[in-house]
């Protein structure tokens, strides 16, 4: 982001379906030409698996709390960071949906582990 802002890279389109908020004027990938592309950068926090259902949601509480804070969130976005709240069983599922969309893209390449 640093190096966009003080103009030493050139942005040309973000990945995502939709503008991001941190960089407004900047089109999708798709308004600047490339149609049927969509790749969206994302991270998580995951728990154990047979965490408490109520730990889960506990955890969920408090990141709600922190990303709804202006001071968090001008930091993130500061950052490059757009803060995005998913509830667990969403994640869960966006999750298991890009481990199948992307194994396809590495079965398809012909990639190998070595």
């Amino acid at each position: 982001m640093r190096f966009i802002k003080n103009g030493r890279l050139r942005a040309l389109a973000v990945a995502n379906a939709k503008r991001s908020i941190v960089l407004p004027d900047l089109p999708t990938i798709a308004e600047a030409g490339l149609s049927g592309y969509e790749s969206e950068g994302w991270s998580g926090i995951f728990a154990p698996a047979k965490t408490p259902s109520a730990v889960v949601q506990r955890l969920y509480s408090e990141f709600a709390a922190a990303l709804h804070d202006n001071e968090i969130r001008a930091k993130l976005i500061a950052a490059g960071v757009e803060p995005a709240l998913t509830p667990p069983e969403a994640l869960g599922k966006k999750m298991r949906d890009e481990i199948v969309r992307w194994g396809k893209v590495v079965k398809a390449s012909g990639m190998k582990i070595d």
